[in-house]
């Protein structure tokens, strides 16, 4: 294998294994920066984690669009830029999200200067929103030059128009991509940061103090590493435009090196995740507050699974002893409590979803209010739907519900009571509960609710 054809290799495989190891990472990053910008209060809050949110949605569209497109064709040799529209598209979206991307990041960190000076009152979500509006239109209407300048008329998606191919080199790819966006990102960043260490020298409120100060070192560590991935290809294309080769293995090699600095170009658009991960405590404690949420609601659902499996289970068993069993309430649409009596108060016994008491003189198992066959009755729905929530038999009879999660995000202090009359609203509790567990203690009595995924738990 010649020199020429190992080169050629080595960028064909550099495509497909760091083009993809970034697409992958940098879209699973981006979705953990929305969700937890969005989820938790101290950052939803702020305009400057509105725009960095705003960047995370921008980024994962181009590393979906332009650079899958860019793996499949030099990577895997599937140049589906070869026709006209593919080629117009791909490239209009690559510099729409390029130039979006970058003027995104400038805001957040113009913002995050604007909030620790005197010019606070400009650092608001309304005004963001209709910078976040105006910025994306503009910069569509300019990239429809992509559209009209760029075809694949020899099967290559190339310019076709030499006067934009001079503009695009002189000014678009070193102004617009590199020295204009870099240096007001790294100005205000620092501005910012200067601002942020002086912020403890004023009578300034804790909470707000920590939350500008850890935005402002994670938005100043994302230029840093912008400006990293970013001006190595910036440096490259100037240099080239001046390099004229017809050696084989030159152009090889200069187009090894061209895809390594555009791969880590792409990398500017999938490490923010990582870097706000790193510098961060707040936003890791989110990330392992997200993390483990979806971890107890797979454990929820599977053990709502397993109990119902048991449920099935014990029904089939008993029936076919012909014995007789009840149910004496639904406390879950997807749990069911069976109680199988015999009047003996002796020898209780708890297993999965099920409180059995026997007896050594009466083999009959009778049901501790009737002697009818087994059935699944639809009772009188709460008065509020809720899930996880915590139950507890009392004294009277009754079946006591407390607290429970009303919504994805929303606990509630809502406390109900069943009675052959239904369900009936009795005083709440002090605080919201959800995945915690009610006690009937003092003889069932009195109940204890303890523990909750919400902050008063």
């Amino acid at each position: 294998m010649s020199t020429h054809e190992i080169l050629i290799f080595a960028t064909r495989q550099a495509n497909i294994y760091f083009g993809l190891s970034i697409m992958i990472s940098g879209v699973i990053g981006g979705i953990f920066n929305i969700i937890i910008f969005t989820t938790l209060k101290t950052f939803r809050e702020t305009t400057c984690a509105f725009y960095l949110t705003a960047v995370s949605v921008v980024n994962i569209i181009q590393l979906l669009i332009a650079l899958f497109v860019r793996v499949l064709s030099d990577g895997f040799s599937t140049d589906i830029r070869r026709t006209s529209w593919v080629c117009k598209i791909q490239i209009y979206i690559s510099v729409w999200c390029n130039l979006v991307s970058t003027t995104y990041v400038c805001l957040a960190t113009i913002d995050q200067f604007l909030s620790m000076s005197h010019y606070r009152r400009f650092s608001n979500l309304r005004f963001a929103q209709r910078c976040i509006f105006i910025t994306g239109i503009f910069w569509g209407l300019y990239s429809t030059c992509s559209l009209i300048y760029w075809d694949a008329p020899f099967g290559i998606c190339m310019i076709i128009n030499s006067n934009f191919a001079m503009y695009v080199n002189r000014f678009q790819l070193p102004i617009l991509y590199g020295a204009l966006p870099l240096t007001t990102m790294i100005t205000f960043s620092l501005l910012a940061f200067y601002n942020a260490r002086t912020l403890i020298s004023r009578q300034i409120n804790i909470v707000r103090l920590s939350r500008d100060r850890q935005l402002t070192v994670m938005t100043l560590v994302h230029v840093v590493f912008v400006t990293i991935t970013t001006l190595p290809y910036i440096i490259y294309f100037i240099y080239s435009l001046n390099q004229t080769t017809n050696e084989r293995e030159q152009i090889a090699r200069n187009n090894l090196i061209y895809t390594i600095l555009v791969l880590i170009l792409y990398s500017s658009y999938a490490g923010s995740f990582y870097i706000y991960s790193c510098v961060s405590k707040r936003f890791r404690q989110q990330l392992f507050f997200v993390i483990s949420n979806a971890c107890i609601k797979q454990y929820q659902q599977w053990t709502n699974k397993r109990a119902i499996a048991i449920s099935l289970l014990a029904y089939y068993i008993y029936h076919s002893k012909k014995y007789e069993v009840s149910l004496i309430s639904i406390l879950d649409t997807t749990i069911g409590a069976i109680t199988i009596s015999n009047g003996d108060d002796n020898n209780d016994q708890l297993t999965d979803g099920f409180t059995t008491k026997t007896s050594s003189t009466n083999k009959n198992v009778q049901t501790s209010t009737s002697t009818q066959s087994v059935f699944w009755n639809i009772d009188k729905p709460l008065n509020t739907a809720r899930s996880s929530f915590g139950s507890a038999l009392l004294a009277n009879g009754q079946v006591l519900i407390a607290g429970g999660q009303i919504t994805p995000t929303t606990a509630t202090q809502g406390t109900e009571v069943y009675s052959s009359t239904g369900w009936q609203l009795v005083p709440s509790m002090t605080f919201s509960h959800a995945y915690h567990t009610v006690t009937a203690v003092a003889n069932n009595t009195k109940v204890l609710a303890a523990g909750s995924t919400t902050p008063h738990g």
